[in-house]
């Protein structure tokens, strides 16, 4: 007898169900029913007898929902142990793997992604167009020449805005042409980067290798979903690399153990870790993300590039003591090549290999406590000159695209200084002789935005082009950089007023045709 027991939440198809109508001694049919319902995961059946075929369905539907609950915790529970496992094996997942890049992976192959707009509906015709005359209409002259009149007029109408319908899409068609055209120069220049930071790379230059090694530790996965933030420097003559590494913060862990299922109420209770669990669990993960880090960038080191690592540990948390998230370094440590992958890491205890390679930490590193690095990446840089103050010293007078083109530069810092101090940043100028094309420089500790950032600033009284963009693209790439911003006096309409007027303080004016007439003088 065929019955529908509907559960839901039931995913899995774990349950069974089999109704019988029962005969009598006398061979008639019983007046009970009997239902048997049996979950297959959980192996458990159960046997219910009623009289009434819609109580026996609820009673079964009832029992199965309540196993479907039970095994659905289960299942969860099995997921939540299994990234566990996972979690408190990241070393172990870290040597199995290939480490290494397919620079045809790193390349952008994706294409266009909007297609071509279509022309909906075709080119009305005359003859097609309603009302058409018929066989009655012809008989009687006036009647077939009023029919034709509205017919055409019809007509005229629907070609009229068939045109108009045409025309809005060739318009769209030549925007289409024209995104895509961009879309697939960008692609291309990217591309081309590509290649030159690869052949860049086998010649070990310094930002080639940084950037390799960005790529090798963004290709890592983790258990843990944390946003990766580094930043890499290399000291080619020491064939040191000193990586600053956000590592997870308390947040991103799991903070529930398990989920209890209770049968007899149907209730459940999530268990989270005990605070001892969970200081042991984010130590001993943190010590292993540092190690296996360290293995990955020595073992992708295919030119030799790196022969010792300085690891310096950081965390963005809330400091509860003033109600803000700061960047606290939690832990560093220097090893060499030699000595590091002498070592069986998948044996190893990590927080003993850390200290026994002399790493620097507090003795609980979920306690955040901040510590000073062995080495930080450098902000040094010989194209820097001494700051000057300009800024302060303009009023509405002031025409900003006709200053000299040195103060400009250095008005571009302090209005950059401003955006970055309040989070620990800095912003130098450099030198125009060795500036190679980058007028200022920006250090944002930010864990998001955060590394290197080029500024150019053009002091321009016509249009910047997309030939100064590109350049700049070029030349972030050649030094490294996170960012660039480029900032020009010209060709940004009301947006570079509002700019210069209000969004930092400074007073001034840009009058491009006053310019022109002062720069020539």
């Amino acid at each position: 007898m065929d019955v529908d027991v509907h559960i839901d939440g039931d995913k899995s198809d774990q349950i069974e169900v089999n109704v019988l109508r029962q005969l009598t001694p006398t061979g008639k049919p019983s007046t009970r029913i009997t239902g048997y319902v049996r979950h297959k995961g959980l192996n458990i059946e159960r046997k219910y007898v009623e009289g009434d075929l819609l109580a026996l369905q609820t009673r079964l539907e009832d029992q199965a929902r309540k196993w479907t609950e039970e095994w659905n915790v289960l299942e969860k529970n099995k997921e939540a142990t299994s990234k566990l496992e996972r979690i408190k094996n990241i070393i172990d997942e870290g040597v199995e793997r290939e480490i290494f890049i397919d620079w045809e992976r790193v390349k952008d192959h994706t294409l266009f992604p909007k297609e071509k707009p279509v022309l909906k509906g075709l080119e009305p015709k005359l003859e097609e167009t309603l009302p058409k005359p018929n066989f009655l209409d012809r008989l009687i002259k006036s009647r077939h020449e009023r029919i034709l009149a509205e017919q055409k007029q019809n007509y005229e109408k629907a070609l009229k805005q068939w045109k108009e319908k045409k025309k809005v899409h060739e318009d769209e068609v030549k925007a289409w042409v024209k995104e895509k055209k961009e879309f697939e120069k960008r692609q291309e220049e990217y591309n081309k980067n590509v290649e030159t930071s690869k052949v860049n790379y086998e010649k070990s230059k310094p930002q080639a290798v940084e950037w390799y090694s960005q790529i090798l530790l963004e290709q890592s996965d983790y258990p843990i979903d944390f946003k990766k933030n580094v930043a890499i420097e290399l000291k080619p003559d020491e064939k040191l690399l000193v990586v600053e590494y956000f590592l997870p913060s308390i947040e991103d862990f799991p903070k529930i153990k398990e989920t209890k299922y209770f049968r007899s109420t149907g209730a459940t209770k999530d268990i989270p870790f005990s605070d001892r669990e969970f200081k042991e669990l984010y130590d001993d993960v943190l010590y292993q993300i540092t190690l296996r880090t360290i293995y990955e960038l020595f073992k992708g080191d295919v030119i030799g590039a790196i022969d010792n690592i300085v690891f310096n540990g950081w965390v963005n948390d809330l400091n509860k003591a003033i109600g803000k998230r700061q960047n606290v370094c939690i832990l560093s440590l220097m090893v060499n090549r030699s000595e590091f992958m002498d070592v069986n890491l998948v044996e190893v205890d990590p927080k003993t290999c850390f200290k026994r390679f002399k790493g620097v930490s507090a003795s609980e590193l979920s306690i955040l406590t901040a510590i000073p690095p062995i080495l930080e990446i450098s902000r040094k840089d010989r194209r820097f000159v001494e700051e000057q103050v300009v800024g302060r010293k303009l009023d509405d007078s002031a025409n900003i695209a006709a200053m000299d083109w040195q103060d400009f530069e250095h008005l571009i810092r302090e209005i950059f200084e401003r955006e970055y101090s309040s989070v620990g940043g800095e912003v130098k100028v450099t030198q125009s002789s060795r500036d190679l094309g980058v007028d200022a420089v920006a250090f944002d500790p930010d864990p998001v935005r955060g590394g290197k950032v080029i500024i150019q600033a053009k002091r321009y009284t016509n249009t910047v082009h997309i030939e100064s963009v590109r350049a700049l693209y070029g030349i972030m790439q050649d030094e490294g950089a996170m960012k660039g911003i480029l900032v020009t006096t010209s060709d940004f309409g009301s947006d570079a007023y509002a700019f210069a007027k209000n969004k930092h303080g400074y007073k001034g004016k840009i009058d491009i045709s006053e310019a022109k007439k002062l720069l020539k003088e």
